[in-house]
Order: C-alpha cells, then sequence, then structure tokens
C-alpha cells in the first residue's frame, strides 16, 4: 500500500493496465490476485488510493482514469456481506471527493457513470438523508445552477434518490426541491430533454413526497406533467412518452388522489395518445394501461372515471378509433386474425370488468350509430366488436335491448 499510496502514480497506473489489457493469462490472474488482496486486507486505504488516482491522473492516462473509477465502482457496489452493503462506511472524505467527481467531470460518459455510482451507493443507505445529507444538498445546489448540463444530471439523480429518501429525514425541505422543479419549467431555456426528467422526478415526488392532506399544494407539478405529454405527443417522441406515461402509471396505482384536482385535464391528455396513429403500438398500449390503473383501482380511482363527465365518453371514442385501425401487432406476438387476444381488445376488456357494461351502455349507442353508419369496414367491425365485449358484461336485459338495436342498425345499413 505505501507504493501504491505514494506520489508516483506509476504502480497504479500499472495495475489498472495489467486489469485491463493483460499480456497475457497468467498477468491478469496476478492482477486479480493483488486487487483481491488489496480489497480483503486494505479495502478503504486502497478506496482513497483509486481516488487520489483519478483526481490526479494526467490527461495522458484518460484510460487508466477512467478505469480506475470503473475499478472504485466495482469495490463499493459488490453485492457481498461486509462494509461495503452500505456506504456509511465511507469516509467523509471519499463521499465529498466523489461529488467533487460529478461537480468537476468534465466527459459526459465519465459523467454519467459518475452519476450512475452515485445513485447505486446512496441507494444501499439505510437512511440517505442521515447518513448523507451532503449528497441531497449537493443535487439541490445543482438544481439551481446556471449551466443546463449540471441541471439536467442533478435532476436525473434526484429522481433515482428519491425512492429512497424518507420526507422526515430531508436536510432540504420538499418545498425547496419543488421551487426547483418549478423553475425548471418556467426556464425559458431549459430543453425539452430536461423538462422531461424534471416531469420524471415530478412524478416521483408526488409519489414518495407526498400525502392526501398536502398534495394539493403541488399540483403545479401534475399540471405540468400534463402539459409535457401533449408537447411530447405533438413532437412524436415515443420513448420519452412512454417512460412519462409509465411513471404516471405507477402513481395512479399507489395515490390515485393526487389526479383529483386535475382529473379531467390528465386523463384526456393521456386520452389524446390512442388517436395518434403515428405514435408506436407500444405507446397507445401503454395509455391504456393507465386508463386501466384507474379503472381497476376500485374505490377512488373508479370513483372518479364515473364522476367524469368527459372520460369515459372520450374513452369509448378513442378506443373505437384504435380498434377500426388494428394492425398485426407483431410485437405482442398476435395477428389480426386472432382479434381476441388483440392487447388493445384485452385491455377493452379490462376496463369494462372494472367498470361494467352497463355505466359504458350509457355512452355507447351514439358512438355504435356514429361508427356502424361508417363508410369504411373497419369502423363497422370496431362497433361490433366493442359491442360485444361491452355487452357481455351487461345483464341479460341490457344484452337483449343492444342486441335488438345493433339488428336495426344493421338491417338499416343493408
Amino acid at each position: 500500500m505505501e507504493i501504491l499510496e505514494s506520489p508516483d502514480t506509476l504502480p497504479l497506473t500499472c495495475l489498472i493496465e495489467e486489469l485491463n489489457f493483460p499480456e497475457t493469462s497468467t498477468d491478469l490472474m496476478y492482477a486479480q490476485n493483488l486487487l483481491n488482496y488489496l480489497k480483503n486486507n486494505y479495502l478503504t486505504s486502497f478506496c482513497f488510493c483509486l481516488v487520489s488516482f483519478y483526481k490526479t491522473c494526467g490527461s495522458e492516462f484518460g484510460n487508466c482514469k477512467e478505469y480506475a473509477f470503473d475499478i472504485l465502482c466495482q469495490i463499493l457496489t459488490e453485492d457481498k456481506e461486509g462494509p461495503c452493503q452500505e456506504t456509511s462506511f465511507l469516509d467523509k472524505e471519499i463521499k465529498s471527493a466523489i461529488l467533487d467527481f460529478l461537480n468537476t467531470e468534465s466527459s459526459i460518459k465519465n459523467l454519467n457513470k459518475i452519476r450512475d455510482f452515485v445513485a447505486k451507493i446512496a441507494t444501499k443507505e439505510v437512511r440517505l438523508g442521515n447518513d448523507w445529507p451532503e449528497l441531497l444538498e449537493f443535487v439541490y445546489e445543482s438544481l439551481d445552477s446556471d449551466s443546463e448540463e449540471k441541471v439536467k444530471y442533478a435532476v436525473s439523480l434526484l429522481y433515482k434518490l428519491i425512492p429512497h429518501c424518507a420526507v422526515e429525514d430531508l436536510v432540504v425541505s420538499p418545498d425547496s426541491f419543488y421551487d426547483s422543479l418549478v423553475d425548471i419549467f418556467d426556464s425559458d431555456y431549459m430543453s425539452l430533454e430536461v423538462q422531461v426528467e424534471a416531469v420524471l422526478t415530478s412524478n416521483r415526488f408526488l409519489l414518495y413526497w407526498t400525502n392526501r392532506s398536502n398534495h394539493d399544494r403541488y399540483s403545479v407539478l401534475m399540471i405540468q406533467i400534463v402539459e409535457t405529454i401533449s408537447t411530447l405527443v405533438e413532437h412524436k417522441s415515443d420513448k420519452d412518452v412512454q417512460a412519462v406515461v409509465k411513471e404516471l402509471t405507477v402513481l395512479t396505482k399507489e395515490k390515485p388522489w393526487t389526479l383529483s384536482s386535475q382529473f379531467d385535464y390528465v386523463v384526456l391528455s393521456v386520452l389524446r395518445i390512442l388517436g395518434e396513429v403515428e405514435l408506436q403500438d407500444k405507446t397507445r398500449i401503454l395509455a391504456l394501461e393507465f386508463v386501466i390503473a384507474l379503472a381497476e383501482e376500485r374505490v377512488q380511482g373508479r370513483q372518479m372515471l364515473l364522476g367524469s363527465q368527459l372520460a369515459i365518453p372520450k374513452f369509448l371514442e378513442k378506443i373505437l378509433l384504435l380498434l377500426a385501425n388494428l394492425k398485426d401487432d407483431s410485437e405482442w406476438g398476435t395477428a389480426e386474425s386472432d382479434t381476441q387476444n388483440l392487447h388493445s381488445v384485452r385491455c377493452l376488456d379490462r376496463i369494462v370488468a372494472a367498470l361494467g357494461g352497463e355505466v359504458l351502455m350509457r355512452y355507447f349507442p351514439r358512438l355504435f350509430a356514429i361508427n356502424f353508419c361508417a363508410e369504411d369496414w373497419q369502423s363497422r367491425h370496431a362497433a361490433v366488436l366493442s359491442l360485444g365485449i361491452v355487452a357481455e358484461r351487461c345483464s341479460s336485459l341490457k344484452v337483449s335491448d343492444y342486441f335488438s338495436f345493433s339488428i336495426l342498425m344493421f338491417c338499416h345499413w343493408f
């Protein structure tokens, strides 16, 4: 260790190079044995050594610098018994150095590595707010940076940390983080990419840091989530729409009441995705999964859907449009000839099962008539298919009424 800790970085450079570019298998075996020996007997000292190397390594050793950090990551995130299980064993100086890496590193590749590493070791803390408060302070300060790149990495790091930060342990108040997120949305200079990161983080903020008594205080975040979904739909950005809707669906399952103050606004925004034929099938299916999450949340989610004058009619309108544009669904392993197994059909069946056929039948005749009388066979097929799914969940009397209705429509057409 005395040799490795000397000002001369050559010995450590040689070890790192042997680990990554060994001339022979024997050289690699010797290097790995030495690495294991250092980890088992001089863990903290060796970590200090790697940190010092990273900070002082010259640009001519750029690859070695990156590999040194990789070794540090490996050591501190190994899943085994011992001090590596929690970052509380880390010396305060090492934690400070790691944050300094995040603050000063210029390489985007290394910056991504450092951010992911910080998030990974931070989540090993039992109580992150108590054991590494400097990390949360660093993130908060970075959110107010003039550098968009720094804000982006700070907000994406906060996204990963929120599930591991109990409100009572926060050294920075939730209101302060909320204000920083709102500032990002209000900024004229932040890119859409940064706003997407802020939206994903806002979802988790509402999920982990709010409750029934205070969620209305943060309703602006829900408005921003909806506005960003609309912007992403306009940009046909499938990947980002999918990420945001997934997070929103998780929030809906766990805390449906967070949608209450903006319910119609949220639901109609997500339902808009169903009508965007240029978006991927998977994106539209995820929008359906959001509606399913609401419908199957038996208490508040279902109540809010039934209490809305707009949500169910708009859903029926969009699902009929989706069914009229059925195509081979290779991504889900089904084909048009196997209609009942199409994911969109199964989603409709789950929603009807959750809400009840009679509920949807209240709004069905007008939409059925419009589609059944359309010139294209796809719309007529969608009308009959959806009627069968809805009627199956109705009482026998309702089924009889609407079966007679559909026969009359059929006769009228021919």
